[in-house]
């Protein structure tokens, strides 16, 4: 068995490319992003976006097309774009299959002999992907409608001698040169401290060859939340990949045969406005998780009643009524209109679209067709 203990920290472009394509698509509202993101996000071009997301759907996948195609052309810890790139454009399909069936071996997984080459690529990667995470009690989703699924399948048309290579390094160039290289630059200063801070906390390169401490790190990171994966790598049979990125993320996790790779911020300002999300989110919840505020909901929307009059249709009491009504309010789902001594609602449709917008977008569901 190799030796997959100790650990690296380092910077790589094309980690860094994928992690700055996810923010860059614009689909999450800057308030979800890591400071660092939002602000890269901003000075993003509304037609560059429109052309990749042209080229790829939406941008949710969580193993960006860039990080495979490093870890296939073996520049996954090059930190410089020309001799990174150079050596992705140049993979071709052969060369590629090659590389994954041997890397895909190492996680017992083998290609299947009645797929073509490309879907045979395509079809690995998935298999020793959710291999990998499996060995480590963690799962890892193959479904056709996950993102990362859906990009990938592109990847045997981005190789050399693919339909899609010229266009797809176009993009990409243009998004590094005209976008990303002069952002990263502004942040040298901050991406060395985090470095240094690295560093420091894991001790002196000549140690790398052990088992890293992870006490260091945030309880938000998976190295410290994941039993599984915290126990593989203190007991050396996963090697640690610290990411020293500007983006200002803090529980990135890739899994690749025998390497975890993770950055390693601080949670910060995101994590509070995530934490506060969830609390507004979880409010409004509540407030349609009761039988009887569901019926309610359904006799306003479609009957003009009072609460004395809705109390004795559900046969409550008439100060049930206003309490569950009050709920409703205050969650900002109905408006209330009150004459005299009467009180009569109204349902507001987009509040409750909105709700359940917001579910889908807090737990980060994939879109249809993605």
């Amino acid at each position: 068995m190799a030796d997959n203990s100790g650990w690296i920290l380092s910077r790589s472009i094309a980690l860094e490319l994928g992690l700055a394509l996810y923010g860059a698509s614009g689909r999450l509202p800057l308030s979800e992003l890591p400071r660092e993101m939002a602000s890269l996000s901003l000075v993003v071009s509304e037609e560059w976006r429109e052309a990749w997301e042209e080229l790829f759907g939406p941008l949710r996948s969580t193993v960006p097309i860039p990080i495979v195609l490093a870890w296939l052309s073996d520049v996954l810890f090059e930190e410089r774009y020309g001799p990174a790139t150079r050596a992705m454009r140049e993979l071709d399909l052969p060369t590629a299959l090659a590389r994954m069936t041997a890397r895909a071996a190492e996680a017992g997984v083998k290609p299947d002999p009645d797929l073509s080459p490309g879907e045979q690529l395509v079809n690995l990667w998935e298999h020793t992907s959710a291999a990998v995470y499996g060995s480590v009690g963690m799962v890892k989703s193959a479904e056709r409608h996950d993102p990362e699924v859906h990009h990938l399948a592109q990847l045997p048309r981005l190789l050399q001698g693919g339909d899609l290579h010229s266009r797809f390094w176009h993009l990409l160039d243009r998004f590094y040169y005209s976008t990303y290289r002069d952002w990263h630059a502004e942040r040298v200063t901050e991406t060395d401290a985090l470095e240094r801070h690295g560093l420091m906390e894991l001790g002196a390169r000549e140690h790398a060859a052990n088992p890293p401490s992870l006490e260091w790190l945030p309880p938000q990171n998976p190295l410290v939340n994941k039993p599984g994966l915290h126990e593989a790598v203190s007991a050396g049979r996963m090697r640690v990949f610290f990411l020293v990125e500007p983006l200002g993320h803090y529980d990135v996790l890739i899994l690749l045969p025998g390497l975890a790779i993770t950055a390693f911020a601080q949670p910060g300002v995101l994590y509070r406005q995530l934490g506060a999300f969830a609390e507004d989110l979880s409010v409004r919840l509540k407030a349609v998780a009761d039988p009887t505020r569901l019926r309610i909901l359904r006799l306003i929307r479609h009957l003009d009643l009072d609460n004395t009059q809705i109390a004795a249709y559900l046969e409550l009491a008439r100060p049930t009524v206003s309490i569950h009504a009050r709920q409703l309010r205050e969650a900002g789902l109905i408006e209330t209109l009150r004459e005299g001594r009467k009180a009569r609602h109204t349902v507001r449709p987009e509040a409750v679209r909105a709700l359940f917008a917001d579910l889908e977008r807090f737990l980060d569901l994939p879109g249809d067709g993605a």
